[in-house]
């Protein structure tokens, strides 16, 4: 997409799409990083001790602070054991902040 082709113009003040949607993404409690340095940041600050880091984007383990154990595998019984995850997302929809994940992408 071209710059500015996507920008959402209906929505007063708001041009930048990426900038949107860190703004409704933030307000419904998402976070979101801009960097690998602010990730591993935050997952120091949190006490991270595991985290899932979908094979898909096994590139971003490079955001986890030494220390943390990284792991690929993940299903729903693991949900109250790994308390952070960096999964692949199929879209963003900046108007809402919403994060589109499908099963495809999305482990168990």
């Amino acid at each position: 997409i071209s710059p500015g082709a996507a920008d959402a113009q209906w929505l007063e003040g708001e041009t930048d799409t990426l900038e949107l949607f860190i703004k409704r993404a933030t307000a419904a409690g998402t976070v979101c990083f801009r960097s690998p340095d602010e990730c591993r940041a935050w997952l120091s600050e949190k006490d991270v001790d595991c985290i899932h880091v979908a094979s898909a984007v096994a590139a971003f383990a490079t955001a986890v602070p030494d220390g943390v154990r990284v792991t690929s595998e993940y299903t729903r019984a693991d949900v109250d054991t790994i308390p952070a995850a960096i999964t692949p997302a199929a879209a963003g929809i900046a108007e809402s902040g919403t994060i589109v994940l499908t099963d495809a992408t999305s482990p168990d």
